[in-house]
């Protein structure tokens, strides 16, 4: 590849290893066909109706993190400050008391579909739904990588001045620092292949927007105008969802480029592709 197929370096990573729960910022990462190795590994379940819990109908999720231990163990830090082992009865227990049902982290299984709630936001009254993940993940979306490039933040918050447009909200897995011009150039990407530290990731479609960015977490308010401004001057998207299209490490600073455009590799030939505009 050449510089000028270039379109940015790697500026920050992030790894959610609860489903809705804040996440941890990674200086590397693991890509195989799931996404970010250890991404939404877990999720809060209910013991009531086995449903998985989300943010996008349980906001409070936002006010809790997760990050993976040195032992590879997955801690959870409450907002009390009180910090448990994943997969133990006190972590149960404790996130029981916090969300006020019985609950249990679940971790994901090879196969297996789970039911969350999703929310209606076209509705001045937003009304929840059924969303079925993926077999073996607790996505809701097929493509396990959300990327976003500095241009877009940079962009989007030129729509309403005085709006906190932090990246922390749209809870992206890549940030690529692109040029500082105006525009959103991972729109460009959608039906084409990326390079990342010798990893081929393929852009499927643009990241269509839920609840979830306009709602509080530590140091953001609450804010719907970013949902409103989303749908009013950008039918709702910011940002692109992606596969990984082979296995490696990626790592801060990284530079991305835009490789052949080959359309969608083999094994994800059966989803279907954005429209080409």
């Amino acid at each position: 590849m050449s510089d000028c197929d270039t379109v940015g370096v790697v500026a920050a990573l992030w790894r959610y290893p609860v489903k809705s729960l804040r996440g941890e910022q990674l200086t590397y990462a693991h890509l195989d066909g799931d996404g970010i190795q250890g991404d939404r590994e877990w999720a809060v379940e209910s013991d009531a109706n086995g449903r998985i819990l989300s943010a996008k109908r349980y906001g409070s999720l936002l006010m809790a993190e997760a990050a993976t231990g040195d032992d590879g163990k997955t801690l959870l830090t409450l907002p009390n400050g009180a910090r448990f082992t994943a997969g133990t009865k006190a972590c149960d227990a404790a996130l029981s008391e916090w969300l006020e049902q019985p609950v249990k982290l679940v971790r994901r299984e090879s196969g297996r579909r789970a039911v969350f709630d999703g929310v209606d936001i076209s509705d001045s009254q937003p009304q929840a739904f059924e969303i079925e993940t993926q077999p073996g993940l607790f996505m809701d979306t097929k493509s396990p990588l959300h990327i976003l490039t500095s241009a877009s933040l940079a962009s989007v918050a030129s729509l309403i001045p005085g709006i906190d447009w932090s990246v922390d909200r749209f809870r992206p897995n890549i940030l690529i620092e692109t040029a500082a011009t105006p525009g959103y150039p991972e729109d460009a990407w959608i039906n084409r292949t990326i390079d990342i530290d010798g990893v081929g990731v393929w852009i499927r479609r643009e990241a269509t927007r839920c609840i979830v960015p306009t709602l509080a977490q530590p140091g953001l308010p609450k804010d719907r105008r970013i949902l409103r401004a989303l749908i009013d001057k950008r039918a709702n998207s910011l940002g692109v969802r992606a596969h990984p299209i082979g296995h490696g490490t990626i790592e801060i600073g990284a530079r991305v480029a835009l490789s052949e455009d080959l359309g969608p590799p083999p094994h994800l030939q059966h989803l279907e592709r954005a429209p080409t505009h």
